[in-house]
């Protein structure tokens, strides 16, 4: 086979540790582990792996969001479903008509203003928001106007949030990315994206313009896997055109792990073979993919019930 000269490199992780997987009932490998609970539960609903250096700004934090948390860390098995956790501490903060907020989210969309608690938001990119932190995500043109949302996550006092969007510029020139499913439309900012496997597809592809002067290095060059849903960050004109140029324009280190069964007593590890870790991988991704439209299903009946 000809030999071409590739970005696209599939190297060992050195953050790489084993992590219980609740999609699998096993463990899973990654560069972090995470755990998910409801707020004001103390049960583990969810854990698995994520990859990607971009979640280093999170490890060993919980993003205190008023419904949802996801805390993360990287020593093996870590996220521990059976471990005792304490119980959720409700925040104080006011967040317009909310109260008892852990932290403001005042966003701009569709030319609406909004103030609410921090909630979990549609994208993982907007999921890593962290308090004191601004940014603009760009994804494509909407029949009623432009997919734009513009975003303050905040913690330093009631409304917070209102003062600090009114100050955002977020204009970047940096790079010139396509946005939307497909076709040719563009726009510019501090970073291209790319989301490669997705329910709503008007944001497969956009741009990210981050107030560096607010929360420096918040959003990174990279690819990385977020609950099974794999997406690249590059800095490059046109770099998201698609998935495989995408790919060529970052390093994609992959995690590997020896293979560690946990039982109620003992814990032992073995080494599994590349058919093996193959099998693995697409029955994983089959499996996350069912797990992830149950949950889009369940959402779409809370709305239409309530």
């Amino acid at each position: 086979f000809p030999m071409y000269p590739l970005l696209f490199l599939l190297l060992p992780s050195t953050l790489a540790v084993t992590c219980f997987d609740s999609i699998t009932g096993g463990t899973c490998c990654g560069d972090y582990c995470y755990a998910y609970r409801e707020n004001g539960k103390s049960k583990i609903e969810e854990t698995g792996c994520m990859i990607g250096e971009i979640y280093r700004s999170v490890n060993g934090k919980c993003l205190d969001e008023s419904e949802k948390s996801y805390c993360y860390c990287d020593s093996d098995l870590c996220n521990n479903p059976n471990a005792d956790y304490p119980n959720w501490k409700q925040g104080k903060l006011k967040c317009g008509k909310e109260r008892n907020c852990i932290a403001c989210d005042r966003f701009h969309f569709d030319d609406t203003l909004y103030d609410d608690c921090r909630l979990e938001e549609g994208t993982i990119f907007a999921r890593l928001m962290q308090p004191q932190s601004c940014a603009r995500f760009q994804a494509g043109k909407l029949s009623n106007g432009n997919n734009e949302l513009v975003t303050c996550v905040c913690d330093k006092g009631d409304n917070c949030g209102k003062k600090l969007l009114e100050f955002q510029k977020l204009d970047s020139k940096k790079v010139t990315c396509l946005m939307g499913s497909g076709g040719v439309d563009t726009c510019k900012g501090d970073f291209c994206f790319i989301i490669g496997s997705e329910y709503i597809s008007l944001r497969k592809r956009g741009c990210i313009t981050n107030n560096e002067t607010l929360f420096a290095g918040l959003f990174k060059i990279g690819y990385f896997i977020d609950r099974g849903e794999e997406h690249i960050i590059c800095q490059s004109k046109n770099c998201n055109q698609n998935w495989e140029v995408a790919k060529q324009s970052v390093i994609i280190n992959e995690p590997v792990c020896s293979t560690t069964t946990v039982t109620t007593s003992t814990t032992s590890t073995t080494t599994k073979s590349t058919s093996e870790s193959i099998e693995e991988y697409f029955r994983r991704r089959w499996n996350s993919l069912i797990y992830s439209w149950t949950n889009v299903f369940n959402d779409v009946m809370l709305r239409l019930e309530g």
